[in-house]
């Protein structure tokens, strides 16, 4: 998706004089793909405990990632579970630069509306993504609780754990 995006961008701005290049028309054409950010932010946690169980359970893994952080991370100061949530704060950064854009763009200017429509499905896009995990985080949550409750000596476990799982499809 990045590069498709990238690609349409360039190919946008090259060559073409300002009030040609459709930006806003670029990024409506990649709208529909972000999408995919919307289960890939809501699984995040999930992610990251997975990759913390699986460090402290396997040394191999463990080390294999701090080669990879040392080689790959310029700064040294981010760690896989840092860098995985890099692609949704991408799609934040798109709608503030889009707002930007629309700002410092004539109203009267070819692509100002294609500008509006983009950092409105954007939006979208985010404000759903956001509401969507903070679902899923609460239900988390009831159910760490619910499942820390002891009823006459067994954990109580109840159909909850089945609503989370329909609410993750």
């Amino acid at each position: 998706m990045t590069q498709r995006l990238y690609q349409r961008l360039v190919a946008e701005c090259s060559n073409k004089p300002p009030e040609q290049q459709m930006i806003g028309a670029a990024f409506l054409e990649v709208v529909n793909d972000l999408k995919v950010y919307k289960p890939y932010c809501i699984n995040h946690p999930t992610s990251n405990e997975t990759i913390n169980k699986l460090r402290s359970q396997n040394v191999d893994f463990d080390l294999f990632l701090n080669a990879v952080k040392r080689q790959f991370d310029e700064n040294r100061n981010l760690n896989i579970t840092d860098q995985l949530i890099k692609p949704f704060q991408r799609i934040v950064r798109y709608s503030m630069l889009l707002k930007e854009l629309l700002h410092s763009t004539p109203e009267a200017w070819p692509d100002h509306k294609n500008i509006a429509q983009a950092v409105t499905y954007i939006d979208l896009i985010v404000t759903q993504t956001n509401e969507d995990k903070r679902i899923t985080d609460n239900l988390l949550k009831i159910i760490e609780i619910q499942n820390s409750i002891i009823w006459q000596g067994e954990v109580c476990i109840h159909s909850l754990s089945l609503s989370l799982s329909l609410s993750l499809v």
